[in-house]
């Protein structure tokens, strides 16, 4: 089989570019030698390294329920600022990796529920802070309201007088 038509069978015919073309061409003719990755490039098809479906991939971490069984838990956990800039990640993945890692340590592996409750006992007082915080977020919310209403009191007056 020459060598272009072992690489365009498992290419579309009609989305081939010319340069490709013109260079296995060039490959079959016996003008130039067959590059060494060629043969790399056989074992993997093209249509075999295609995301066929159009949507990004998810990427399934080990850890991933482990951190949903923690947001369920606790919630106020989502509403925990993470700056961007950093590279620390979150509590909640913090907290998934630890529990992890006591499940995998050890002669005798221990169970998930353990695992999360000496992982909550390690980071109980992190914890504790992100629920003391939650505490204070609707009341600067109400003082933000309050803010706004005595705002648009004043507009109100304002329109009011100028149209007397």
């Amino acid at each position: 089989m020459p060598v272009g038509e072992a690489f365009f069978k498992h290419l579309k015919p009609r989305r081939a570019p010319a340069l490709v073309h013109r260079a296995l061409r060039n490959l079959d003719s016996g003008q130039y030698a067959v590059p060494a990755s060629y043969q790399v490039l056989l074992r993997f098809p093209a249509e075999e390294l295609k995301n066929k479906q159009r949507k990004p991939m998810k990427a399934l971490l080990p850890e991933n329920h482990l951190m949903h069984k923690f947001y369920i838990r606790h919630p106020e956990a989502r509403l925990e600022p993470v700056p961007l800039q950093s590279f620390k990640p979150p509590l909640a993945k913090q907290f998934a990796s630890r529990q992890l890692q006591l499940m995998q340590q050890g002669k005798g592996k221990v169970c998930e529920d353990e695992a999360f409750a000496l992982a909550e006992k390690e980071f109980m007082g992190r914890i504790q802070s992100l629920a003391s915080h939650r505490g204070g977020m609707p009341a600067r919310l109400s003082l933000v309201q309050q803010d706004e209403g005595r705002f648009l009191a004043e507009a109100l007056e304002e329109v009011a007088a100028r149209k007397k």
